[in-house]
């Protein structure tokens, strides 16, 4: 049966494989951790608060609600429903922008649904993923060019965000399984002209190992085209139970993106690849790879009137039906293909939207597909998003 919070990725295995990404990385030049940049719905301007010796500060947030309904339900041990209702987003930010010591926080109860994931209730999705307090962190900034992220944040590599509302679609899709999403550690950004770079140590998939180096090279050819150059990897070994995404723990993530955006519309393909080295103290002993690919749209009619789309796909290595690791939830081997549509309606600070969404497997392994017999290779999924920004 499927894990139930799949929610986040983890760090990568045994010393010696760690050496040579590690290698890799140092040869290309970066190592790091990146903002998300998918187009999402606008935020109204944060309500700007002055509070005593801490300086200005920001305070903004959202509050949304999500029903669904699925073709395919999951197993009844999941409590897994054809119609469903849940508060996804609850959520608060405080940042304070200036001065040499500032911070951000980000807390409230969240819960951001996969594609080919069950649904969960929004308290167990908080209580068994990344706790009320999603991001806390502190940033040292000795100069325009050059700051220190303390604490706990969001991850790289990926271009995802965790939270609904910052993505121009609802549901997470294939490649974000493979991606760690909140890490604790610190993380080092620096700016030379047109470049960015960024290095991290953390706990990757969240596993409470501070054995996870990722980076990221951004590249700003002007104001509406930029490249992304992203990897990251376990210079340890993680036993499953560290982190919530099983295999991934310990992986290497390699990932390529380019995004384009004016005014009107952006646009975003994604290249993905990662190693999981095997692991006979883990109970696997040959090592696995998966490989995809997302192109993410966003186009705007009018002021009011968006459509976010995805179209994405992922494939492991491994036979259906054996003892490989399963880094897909379908099992070793399996291919998985999405494809989902967001047309949004936005006035100022209140959005609605609605997502239509067709996945489909092939090579599935036996009782690790959609339905209450778990054998179903194909799921639609109708949901409809609303609420309030501030």
């Amino acid at each position: 049966m499927k894990s139930l919070f799949c929610t986040a990725k983890f760090a990568k295995p045994n010393c010696k494989y760690g050496n040579s990404l590690f290698a890799s990385l140092f040869a290309v030049g970066v190592f790091c951790m990146t903002p998300k940049v998918s187009d999402a719905l606008t935020m109204p301007t944060p309500l700007n608060i002055r509070a005593g010796f801490l300086g200005n500060i920001t305070l903004s947030g959202a509050l949304s609600g999500l029903t669904s309904y699925q073709s395919g339900k999951y197993f009844s041990g999941v409590n897994d429903n054809s119609y469903r209702a849940e508060i996804d987003n609850a959520i608060i930010s405080i940042k304070k922008y200036s001065g040499i010591f500032r911070f951000t926080m980000l807390a409230g109860a969240y819960n951001p649904p996969s594609i080919f994931l069950p649904f969960v209730s929004t308290g167990a999705r908080v209580k068994n993923s990344f706790g009320p307090l999603l991001q806390g962190y502190i940033t040292i900034v000795p100069n325009e060019n050059f700051n220190v992220m303390v604490g706990k944040f969001g991850a790289i590599p990926g271009l995802q965000a965790f939270l609904t509302y910052l993505n121009p679609y609802v549901q997470h899709g294939v490649l974000g399984f493979q991606e760690p999403l909140v890490s604790r550690g610190v993380q080092l950004n620096y700016n030379y002209g047109n470049i960015s770079i960024s290095f991290a140590l953390t706990d990757g998939f969240y596993t409470n190992r501070y054995n996870y180096l990722t980076g990221q090279i951004i590249y700003h050819i002007n104001r509406s085209n930029a490249f992304y150059v992203q990897a990251g990897g376990n210079a340890g070994n993680s036993s499953f139970a560290e982190g919530s995404q099983g295999p991934q723990v310990n992986e290497d993530i390699y990932l390529l993106a380019y995004k384009y955006h004016n005014n009107d519309y952006s646009i975003t393909p994604t290249v993905l690849f990662t190693h999981v080295n095997g692991a006979s103290q883990l109970g696997f002993s040959k090592s696995q790879d998966t490989a995809g690919f997302s192109l993410v749209g966003d186009y705007h009619f009018t002021s009011h009137y968006s459509l976010g789309s995805r179209i994405d796909y992922l494939s492991s290595t491994g036979t259906p039906n054996s003892t490989g690791m399963n880094l897909t939830t379908f099992g070793p081997g399996s291919n998985v293909y999405n494809i989902t549509a967001d047309p949004t309606y936005q006035d100022k600070g209140f959005f609605t939207r609605l997502e239509l969404s067709y996945t489909r497997v092939t090579n599935l392994s036996t009782s690790l597909g959609f339905g209450r017999d778990m054998n179903g290779n194909k799921e639609f999924r109708i949901m409809e998003e609303t609420g309030f920004l501030f």
